[in-house]
């Protein structure tokens, strides 16, 4: 991945991020698969919420959907907060 494509992502995943209700949803699949409604449940948000929510989580990478018969499911993806991770420790060792 070249350095233009590798900032795309990672301004993906910090807008992403930038909210309090999308780092608790993402802290919740990382525990496991869930589906929409399991997901919005905790925030006491309709599933149609939820899902613009978790729409932006995707567009990042950050998540993974899966439809099975009427069902989506989530999962985590790791690969972009690995690229974050990477990033920042770069960052802090440029900062050393």
């Amino acid at each position: 991945m070249d350095a233009n494509n590798s900032e795309i992502s990672l301004d993906a995943v910090f807008r992403a991020l930038n909210s309090a209700t999308r780092r608790r949803m993402l802290h919740e699949v990382a525990h496991g698969e869930l589906t929409i409604g399991e997901i919005a449940a905790p925030f006491r948000t309709s599933a149609a919420a939820a899902s613009k929510h978790l729409k932006i989580l995707e567009r990042a990478g950050l998540i993974v959907r899966q439809v099975r018969g009427r069902a989506h499911y989530c999962h985590l993806n790791p690969e972009p907060l690995a690229r974050l991770d990477q990033w920042l420790a770069t960052l802090l060792q440029d900062a050393v």
